[in-house]
């Protein structure tokens, strides 16, 4: 489901307060899925990640499946994996 250049983008983002918080700043207010994937895309590229705006909003879209109790095998496998590497288990 996701790249290696998504997944590498959520763990800087983990682990970079200010990047994140930058980000944060960018995409305040904007409500507008198809927006907010295009402002992400950006930023990316920006910090040095090549994403698509398909794959952001794939990532977007498995994140609120997510927190709706609707976690694929994907995307735990991918979470476990993270979770993993970063030692937060």
């Amino acid at each position: 489901m996701t790249t290696g250049a998504i997944k590498a983008f959520a763990v800087r983002l983990s682990e970079d307060d200010a990047l994140a918080a930058s980000l944060g700043a960018r995409l305040k207010g904007i409500s507008d899925r198809v927006r907010m994937a295009a402002e992400t895309t950006e930023f990316a590229h920006a910090n040095g990640f090549d994403l698509t705006e398909s794959e952001v909003s794939q990532f977007v879209a498995a994140l609120d499946a997510s927190r709706n109790g609707e976690l694929s095998d994907t995307v735990l496998d991918d979470v476990v994996g993270a979770m993993t590497r970063n030692r937060y288990l």
